[in-house]
């Protein structure tokens, strides 16, 4: 199963999931049973939604993988233009969309937010384990 794009009904931005849960078509199948909503977590701000059928973005744009180094991969991935986040298709390599300056500025500001927001979480559960040791 290739990951449905969709556009964040929070941030605004069109990625694929970093999750899901879903229902299948069936035993040992990967396909998505789209007769009930499947809840993505945004790739983007991390926020949880619900999606339809209705709501997959065709993949209209390819992207050539830019994993280098150790580990090589060229992949080419199809996703929606003006896709946020590309998730690569041959490794898993989350990359930044070619998108226009204000989408990516938002994409900086929205993923850095949630950055902030999950240090935060990990700075309070480490206070309250603090308190809670004898």
């Amino acid at each position: 199963m290739i990951s449905p794009y969709t556009l964040c009904p929070h941030c605004g931005l069109i990625t694929p999931p970093t999750a899901m849960e879903y229902a299948v078509a069936g035993p040992g199948s990967d396909e998505i049973l789209w007769t009930r909503p499947a809840e993505v977590t945004c790739c983007a701000c991390q926020r949880r939604h619900l999606i339809t059928e209705v709501d997959v973005l065709p993949n209209d744009a390819q992207t050539t993988c830019r994993r280098t180094g150790r580990i090589t991969c060229t992949a080419v991935t199809a996703h929606p233009a003006g896709a946020a986040r590309i998730c690569c298709t041959g490794c898993g390599l989350y990359m930044e969309g070619d998108v226009d300056e204000a989408t990516a500025a938002r994409r900086e500001v929205t993923e850095a937010l949630w950055g902030v927001e999950a240090a935060a979480t990990v700075r309070v559960a480490r206070e309250r384990a603090r308190r809670n040791q004898p």
